[in-house]
């Protein structure tokens, strides 16, 4: 069950729907049908607010590089949410009224809105390392790109040692004590991004560590958790937009409400 608290969907761009779903049951928390049960939730209120069944997308993620091209047919036709037969950590779909989206408890969730074309990237350090936002938007191919980088954990709050700072430019290392260092993901997210030319760039505040209570986090919780969704979907009506349907149940117009 999905309640407001939980779900937060905006319109980025015309007819670009965005969501976020915050602490979603796993497999080690909960059993198949209740993590099912959640993942259908959130797409029930999709529908409920754009009046559409939009199946959901999501990739195996493997903290890599690789991006999908995907549509309707790559939903995950099970019980578990994940389409497991298709890993990668970027989603890009050009299909309208279908979404595509990125679980997280720490990781950088990234979408990318175009006219067109939207996408969703899974972005830990390994990825954003790897180049997984730039093979993002050289396979939507387009220039009309708008971002919305989700909570992450904080640079205060990320401490990892010096085999993987040493990756990342200095402008996004912060030195700790001993041999550690802090990590601003975020901020190394939103450099690479104006790097691509994407310079219509929206930021969640939120640290999921920090704010332990209200998201998942691996560094606050370790395994015995779920995980955040993030998702975005070209609607199947161009003109469509939210003002239609802004009394329904879940909607939340606040761009930085998540």
């Amino acid at each position: 069950m999905i309640n407001t608290n939980q779900l937060s969907l905006w319109e980025m761009g015309s007819g670009n729907l965005c969501g976020v779903a915050k602490r979603l049951p796993g497999e080690r928390i909960a059993a198949a049908e209740d993590v099912a049960a959640a993942y259908n939730g959130v797409k029930s209120a999709v529908a409920d607010v754009t009046g559409a069944d939009m199946p959901l997308v999501i990739a195996r993620q493997v903290h890599g590089a690789d991006v999908h091209v995907v549509g309707a047919k790559d939903a995950s036709g099970g019980l578990c949410p994940v389409n497991l037969d298709l890993p990668g950590d970027a989603l890009v779909t050009n299909e309208r009224g279908v979404l595509v989206g990125v679980v997280t408890a720490d990781c950088v969730p990234i979408l990318l809105c175009s006219k067109n074309k939207v996408a969703a990237v899974h972005a830990g350090w390994r990825g954003m390392v790897a180049g997984v936002i730039q093979n993002t938007i050289t396979a939507m191919a387009v220039t009309d790109i708008a971002a919305y980088i989700g909570a992450a954990i904080c640079q205060s709050c990320y401490e990892v040692g010096g085999d993987v700072a040493e990756q990342f430019p200095v402008a996004f290392v912060m030195p700790g004590q001993k041999d550690k260092y802090y990590i601003d993901l975020r901020g190394c997210a939103e450099n690479i991004l104006r790097g691509c030319g994407v310079e219509d760039i929206v930021m969640a505040s939120d640290c999921t560590r920090c704010n332990s209570e209200i998201y998942w986090s691996h560094r606050a919780h370790g395994l015995e958790r779920g995980n955040q969704l993030t998702f975005v979907g070209l609607c199947n009506d161009a003109k469509w937009h939210f003002s239609d349907r802004a009394g329904r149940l879940y909607f939340s117009r606040r761009e930085l409400s998540v």
